[in-house]
């Protein structure tokens, strides 16, 4: 009766458990309860040792298998162990925990011919088990080993659902564009919190070496320390990042202790490691390295996905630098723009300035009467280029956008080109967007871009600005009767058109160009209005 109790309840409880360690650690009180054994626990091998159940998983006890305790033994033989007194068993290892033990028995656990733990149970009195304990006993045991491995099933979808996840929401981080130092950390930490490795590195080839940039983990007893970050080794010459930076091949190591590559930096706590290269068009541009605390805490599963990884790191890696480049590369343009809007404005004004003064100070002594001329060509020169200088300052910081918004910034905007280029500007503002100030920033920046454009390359006499909602979009639209293009082919002005384009992108809008050689150009920028 008590054995049907028993076993009913362990098989009600394997199609409602499906997590490992809930499972045995309600076995376990389950076997407490019924049978009144003071203490039960139970131990799943992994690697070459036995891993004791407990509430804290870092702090499971570990015993090497066939080397010690009697549960140590069981795991290496698969054969039962029943000791009725333990004071007399050279193999007993007493703990903290079972201090009032006398007589011990240990079961194995096995699935379909594989030994994957242990079940054991003590008591306080001396013989206390006999032929019947181990049959009833054994049988628990085996259906002990169907819930462990429906239980290990069911974790590794979900583990494989999680790893899917993760490379979905890396590539996600690619198209973002995030800063390359940003990019590595979160990757890191994405990793680190999603599969549980011991400790992660992300490391860069620079100048014959790899330099570890990102890193997440426990590292000197100390939880997600970033001492490692910095770190450098020789390619080809340190440890097995330094072997797969130079060979771009991965490599795993099951046991560090026995390989000839590994080399154990300061308080290093590596059981296992598994390092992959990070290669773009052929060329290894650095290493993800992953460490276990464990023995052979890698399995081919988690090999396949950090291939993976590895490659949309990769590629979020070059992207990230491209990006980097693209933003120089414009800052370096924007700055030859200023330099030559001042030699061809400021510069000139002031020389004129110089040679109206010269002209004035010379008459001064000749003939005074004739010193209202050249003082007032020197007065209209001082007051164009203070014009000039006011609107080029503007265009570095409108400071209208952050105290009076977007409509007033772009206001500005249009009656700087009336002024300095006579142009015809046609005005359509609605309301003030309620947008956060990054996206007015941005839609500022854009117009300025394009109304640039309109002036220098296409010649343009008329030009329209429009902002306004449309179905709950925020559309921006700068059209202009210009020489035209052809947006699929090299025009001057296309480093501006695609830093308009990265903008947009980076707003989650949409940026649309209409143009035709003699036929003007529109810019439509439509963004998703969001409030501030």
């Amino acid at each position: 009766m008590l054995l049907s109790r028993l076993l009913g309840e362990v098989g009600r409880r394997v199609t409602t458990i499906l997590a490992v360690g809930e499972l045995l650690l309600q076995t376990e009180k389950l076997i407490r309860e019924i049978f009144g054994y003071y203490y039960v626990s139970i131990g799943l091998i992994e690697g070459g040792e036995l891993a004791i159940t407990t509430e804290e998983p870092c702090d499971r006890p570990r015993l090497k298998i066939g080397e010690e305790g009697i549960m140590g033994w069981v795991a290496a033989t698969g054969k039962p162990a029943l000791i009725p007194d333990v004071s007399r068993e050279p193999r007993y290892i007493a703990t903290v925990a079972s201090t009032r033990t006398h007589s011990e028995l240990a079961l194995p656990i096995t699935w379909k011919d594989n030994i994957v733990g242990v079940l054991n149970i003590e008591s306080d009195q001396l013989d206390a088990f006999d032929a019947s304990d181990v049959a009833v006993l054994q049988s628990l045991a085996d259906q002990l080993a169907v819930a462990i491995e429906n239980a290990r099933l069911f974790e590794a979808e979900q583990r494989r659902a999680e790893q899917f996840r993760v490379i979905a929401e890396l590539g996600h981080r690619i198209t973002s564009l995030l800063p390359l130092d940003e990019l590595l950390n979160q990757t890191a930490h994405l990793i680190r919190e999603t599969f549980g490795y011991h400790h992660i590195h992300i490391g860069l080839i620079e100048k014959g070496q790899v330099i570890f940039k990102a890193s997440a983990g426990v590292w000197k007893d100390e939880p997600d320390c970033q001492c490692c970050s910095g770190l450098a080794i020789h390619v080809g010459r340190t440890g097995i990042s330094g072997w797969v930076a130079a060979t771009g091949e991965p490599y795993l190591a099951p046991d560090v202790t026995r390989d000839p590559h590994f080399v154990a930096l300061e308080s290093s706590q590596a059981g296992s490691e598994l390092v992959m290269p990070l290669i773009v068009k052929g060329k290894v541009i650095g290493v993800l390295d992953v460490e276990s605390e464990r023995t052979n805490g890698f399995e081919l599963n988690d090999v396949t996905v950090l291939q993976a990884l590895a490659t949309q790191v990769a590629a979020a890696i070059e992207n990230a630098r491209l990006y980097e480049q693209s933003q120089q590369l414009a800052a370096l343009e924007e700055r030859q723009r200023l330099a030559r809007e001042l030699h061809d404005s400021v510069s000139q004004a002031l020389y004129g300035i110089a040679l109206g003064a010269r002209t004035a100070r010379a008459l001064l002594d000749r003939d005074p009467s004739k010193l209202a001329e050249p003082l007032d060509y020197v007065l209209s020169l001082a007051e164009a280029g203070l014009a000039e200088m006011r609107a080029l300052i503007f265009e570095l910081r409108p400071e209208s956008l952050e105290m009076e918004g977007l409509v007033a910034a772009l206001t500005k905007q249009a009656n700087s080109l009336r002024a300095r280029y006579h142009l015809e500007v046609h005005t359509a503002f609605g309301n003030e967007p309620s947008a956060p100030p990054a996206v007015k920033e941005a839609l500022y920046r854009i117009a300025q871009e394009a109304l640039r454009n309109a002036v220098k390359h296409a010649q343009a006499k008329r030009v329209s600005v429009r902002l306004g909602d449309e179905s709950g979009d925020l559309i921006l639209e700068i059209s202009d009767d210009g020489i035209g293009f052809d947006p699929d082919s090299g025009y001057p002005g296309h480093l501006g058109l695609r830093s308009m384009r990265e903008r947009a992108e980076r707003l989650g809008g949409v940026l649309e160009v209409d143009s035709a050689p003699m036929r003007g150009a529109s810019i439509r920028i439509k963004v998703k209005q969001v409030s501030a």
